[in-house]
């Protein structure tokens, strides 16, 4: 860890500490930002909501810009890997704009929501309920401390909390991006 540290320089680091490895990380240099609660179940009364579509590879520039906007930073290389890897992908449009998109996989046991961006509280919600009604098996979501409308969703659909980690920065400073469109990450591993 000490030589990614290095290799980074001044760029900022991000981590999520699990409860067992934040006093390591803390050691480090590392401070918590948030809190990230981990919910888990079988949605129940999920009604989908209708706006978002499949996602197509015609809608790749879109969700580039769209996710680039979010977290800063060129993500293109993870993201064309979503069709392949997630079991649905979804985009909302607005006047022939990307405005949503969020993906769900499946874990080895679960069907775990990520990532979902949206410019649009009310898009983030309605790409859940579609992800939601779309998949089954048991569903997993972490919801940010700051994303409060996603902790209402949790507990509305009968998820129960699993777990509580820490998401973890290097430097205080704020991260790159319009951190505002962030909903959720494509996984605790990689936001």
């Amino acid at each position: 860890m000490e030589r990614l540290l290095e290799r980074a320089g001044r760029a900022q680091v991000t981590l999520v500490a699990t409860k067992a490895g934040r006093p390591l990380y803390e050691k480090l240099g590392f401070g918590a930002t948030a809190t990230n609660t981990m919910y888990v179940g079988h949605p129940t009364s999920v009604t989908p909501d209708g706006r978002s579509r499949a996602a197509t590879t015609g809608d790749l520039p879109g969700i580039l810009e769209l996710d680039q906007r979010a977290m800063g930073v060129d993500r293109a290389a993870l993201l064309v890997r979503l069709f392949d890897y997630t079991e649905r992908l979804y985009v909302v449009e607005r006047a022939d704009r990307v405005v949503a998109y969020g993906g769900a996989w499946r874990g080895s046991d679960k069907v775990i929501v990520g990532p979902l961006i949206a410019e649009r509280t009310d898009d983030a919600l309605a790409l859940l309920d579609d992800l939601a009604a779309s998949v089954r098996g048991s569903f997993r979501l972490e919801a940010h401390s700051e994303r409060p409308h996603l902790v209402r969703w949790a507990v509305a659909h009968g998820l129960r909390e699993q777990a509580v980690i820490t998401p973890m920065a290097l430097r205080d400073e704020p991260l790159p991006g319009e951190r505002g469109l962030w909903h959720l990450p494509l996984s605790v591993a990689v936001n």
